[in-house]
């Protein structure tokens, strides 16, 4: 919790830039969705927003803030304005009970690419499901496959593959076997 105005961080949508965030993040060895929630680092990022920015940018949350390139900071930082721009026009995310001054619901939940839709297929690689995982007691959702750990190529863990059969039902999982066993 921020105590004061003094404290905030900067402002993501006229202020951020990748050197300032480099600077920011450096030697830090927190999750990087982790250091996103830190109103002392950026102010105003909530949960579902930092999921979709870091998605869009292809950074899994794990990974260590201190340990983001100076080009995967300058792929970040874009895709925060571009998803808390289009969250202030859909009027924010209404999961619950949120409504603006005018009673309207926010829309942005309906515009997600990764939040809330655990178990669902990524819409950018249509191949994997969504996956869910708590980082500092907080929901995060990401592809495994659009935002790997190992940013040096490594690939998701568990094609989806969805038979034509099973068009209302959630996809089977191809079992992959470790490498050098048979069948």
């Amino acid at each position: 919790v921020v105590g004061g105005l003094a404290e905030l961080g900067v402002e993501p949508l006229t202020d951020l830039n990748a050197d300032l965030l480099a600077a920011r993040l450096h030697g830090k060895k927190q999750p990087i969705k982790s250091a996103l929630l830190d109103q002392r680092i950026i102010a105003g990022i909530g949960n579902i927003y930092a999921d979709e920015a870091l998605f869009l940018a292809g950074i899994h949350p794990r990974r260590a803030a201190g340990s983001l390139s100076k080009d995967e900071l300058a792929k970040l930082v874009p895709t925060i304005v571009i998803v808390l721009s289009r969250a202030i026009e859909l009027g924010g995310t209404t999961l619950r009970d949120y409504q603006d001054l005018e009673g309207a619901n926010g829309n942005y939940q309906h515009d997600a690419y990764v939040y809330g839709r655990k178990g669902l297929l990524c819409l950018k690689c249509k191949n994997i499901e969504i996956e869910r995982l708590k980082l500092a007691g907080r929901s995060s959702h990401f592809c495994p496959r659009c935002q790997p750990l190992d940013p040096r190529g490594a690939k998701a863990k568990r094609p989806i593959k969805a038979s034509d059969d099973r068009k209302d039902k959630k996809p089977k999982r191809v079992k992959r076997l470790p490498a050098g066993r048979k069948a």
